[in-house]
């Protein structure tokens, strides 16, 4: 008894069936409600769905019967990181739920804000430059004299590399900010066997 009570605690399928009246707020939702097999790609995690003025946890895998509305779809991965993305219930649907990359989101972050830092040198750079050479063509001050091209080659590549820079971290930032959702038709269990036939009476 308790053997099969520790493996159906570790069977990951949870199936939830929700047909309730929704409150007041939730009066927009549309019924009749659709079946939504929901499952998270990613051994450990766990998903909650919200909308309609409910919250519904799903576990790692769960079919719900939602009314047709826009839901946020809330995925924490094994190591407790969160993300999510919005979606519209229309129709009986199957999704596939894959967590975001918390790590790579963190690295774009590190990037952006890095390449965006370095941008900001080089336009110091180039302005320091350009007035230095405004003071030496205007006379007003004798003991300077004209930016070696350098500084200005200098300065406009730090600001190129520091844009391009960012703009690669908060590409990278952005595509690991969300939840990934694919979805496909939603597969309808096979009808229940028929009942046997009754014997045929004795004679």
């Amino acid at each position: 008894m308790r053997r099969e009570a520790a493996r159906s605690r570790r069977v990951s399928l949870t199936v939830v069936l929700t047909v309730a009246v929704f409150a007041s707020g939730s009066a927009h939702a549309q019924w009749p409600p659709v079946p939504v097999e929901i499952a998270a790609t990613e051994p450990g995690s766990t998903i909650l769905v919200r909308g309609a003025g409910r919250e519904l946890p799903c576990g790692e895998r769960c079919v719900l019967y939602l009314p047709e509305h826009q839901y946020r779809v809330v995925i924490r991965d094994a190591e407790g990181h969160g993300s999510a993305t919005a979606l519209n219930i229309l129709e009986p649907i199957s999704l596939a739920v894959t967590p975001a990359n918390y790590y790579e989101k963190v690295r774009g972050v590190g990037l952006f804000v890095g390449g965006l830092a370095a941008a900001v040198v080089g336009v110091v750079m180039l302005f320091v430059a350009q007035h230095n050479d405004v003071r030496y063509a205007s006379g007003a001050c004798p003991n300077c004299s004209e930016t070696p091209s350098w500084q200005w080659y200098a300065g406009g590549a730090v600001m190129a590399t520091g844009l391009a820079v960012g703009a690669m971290g908060m590409f990278v930032w952005r595509t690991n900010a969300s939840a990934r959702v694919q979805t496909r038709p939603f597969a309808a269990p096979p009808p229940p066997p028929a009942p046997a036939a009754p014997p045929p009476p004795l004679p």
